[in-house]
Parts: structure tokens; C-alpha cells; sequence
């Protein structure tokens, strides 16, 4: 009889772990959320699945979601418009500076946009200093340009101003100038002819505006060497 007891005894103990255990396994059992399960994080998702605005895989048909309380760390970060965009060149045409006499600088779309002058136009404080193809010089020493834009002296000959020419009726200082010669006419500049009547010779001379650069005056000088000028 007392052997009847234990054992019974220990069958209700064994009885009563059983149960614990299961109860155990039971409370911590949790299964795995399905898609359109409520979330906090992809890691209560399913595998493959994110948790998109407190769902896996997205909210159900139906289902509205709040836009004030909707995630937005994910959002990218408003664009600073003023730390961002380039600097402005300019506002006004005062803002932008010109490279040199012979150039124009305005403002076109807060941009500063160069342009060059037209040949012919004043850069300097005389006559003679002009603009020729973008830079400013003196037509009445530069060979290159000798009284006019693009008139160049032959090789070897110079670019001297009108005023040597004293005694005619018009001789101009800092004004213009001619290119000298050797009595060919092949040597001048714009069909121009090399003077051999004295006084004065041996200088290239225009008989009209033809024989003068774009934009010029044709100088006509009574019994002395013509010339052209701006």
C-alpha cells in the first residue's frame, strides 16, 4: 500500500511538469506576423518583406493610413534654395568689368556677358587710339593698323602720323597716320598709291574712301599726301 502512494505521488508530480512545460512553450510561442500584419520594424515581417507605414508589405485594402502620422524618417531632406544654387555674376551691368577698352560687359541673366567693339571705336584719350579687332592701338605708329583697322605697312616700311607732314593744309596730330614706301605702290595698303610728287614723297596715299578701312573718312590734302581717318 505505501508503494501504491509513491508512486501515484510521483505520477502527479510528473503530471503537474508535463503541464508546466507546456504552459511554458505555450506563453512563449509567438507566431510569425503574415503580410498585412501591423509592425513596428521589418523584423516583424515576413522574410522579403518591409514594414511600410505600420504594415508588412504595405496596409490592406482599406486600410487608411494617417499621412500627420506617417513615418518620414526616410524622407530626404528639404533642399536649402539659397545655400545651394551658384553665386550670382551680377545683378546690373555696373556689377560686371570689361578685360580691356575694347570689350562691353553687361548683365544678361545674372551672368556677365563680354562683347567686343566694334573696329574704329575710341579707347583711348586721342583720336589715333582705336579699337581693332578687339584691342586698343595707336593708328598712327601701329604698322599693323596704320591709319586705319587692318592696314598694314609692307615689311620693312613704317607707320608714321600725319602730322610730319607740317606743312600741308591739313596735318593733324594724334590723329591718324600713313604708311611709308619706296615707290611702290605694291608696298601700300587697300590699293592705296605710293606717292612720288614731292613734297612728301614715298608715302602711301588713298585717292578715295574705297582705299580707306570700314567706317573711315577719306581726307582729301591739296598738293600734299592724303589720308583716312575715324
Amino acid at each position: 500500500m505505501g508503494v501504491s502512494r509513491l508512486f501515484e505521488r510521483q505520477l502527479a508530480w510528473l503530471r503537474c511538469g508535463l503541464s508546466c512545460a507546456l504552459l511554458l512553450i505555450v506563453g512563449c510561442y509567438s507566431p510569425h506576423p503574415q503580410p498585412g500584419a501591423p509592425c513596428t520594424s521589418d523584423d516583424y515581417c515576413p522574410t522579403g518583406q518591409a514594414c511600410i507605414q505600420g504594415f508588412c508589405g504595405g496596409p490592406p485594402v482599406g486600410v487608411v493610413v494617417d499621412a500627420e502620422n506617417e513615418d518620414e524618417v526616410d524622407a530626404p531632406p528639404p533642399v536649402d534654395a539659397a545655400v545651394d544654387a551658384p553665386p550670382l555674376e551680377c545683378v546690373m551691368d555696373t556689377d560686371c568689368t570689361a578685360a580691356n577698352s575694347c570689350q562691353t560687359v553687361t548683365c544678361v541673366n545674372n551672368k556677365c556677358v563680354a562683347a567686343t567693339r566694334a573696329n574704329g571705336a575710341s579707347c583711348g584719350t586721342t583720336a589715333a587710339q582705336r579699337c581693332c579687332s578687339g584691342t586698343c592701338v595707336n593708328i598712327s605708329s601701329d604698322e599693323a593698323n596704320c591709319g586705319g583697322c587692318g592696314q598694314r605697312c609692307a615689311a620693312g616700311r613704317t607707320c608714321e602720323s600725319v602730322s610730319v607732314t607740317t606743312s600741308c593744309p591739313s596735318a593733324p596730330a594724334t590723329t591718324t597716320g600713313r604708311c611709308t614706301c619706296a615707290g611702290a605702290s605694291a608696298e601700300c595698303p587697300d590699293n592705296q598709291i605710293c606717292r612720288t610728287d614731292t613734297p612728301f614723297a614715298n608715302r602711301c596715299t588713298p585717292n578715295s574712301v574705297t582705299n580707306c578701312a570700314a567706317g573711315q573718312i577719306f581726307v582729301d590734302v591739296d598738293f600734299c599726301p592724303n589720308y583716312c581717318r575715324y
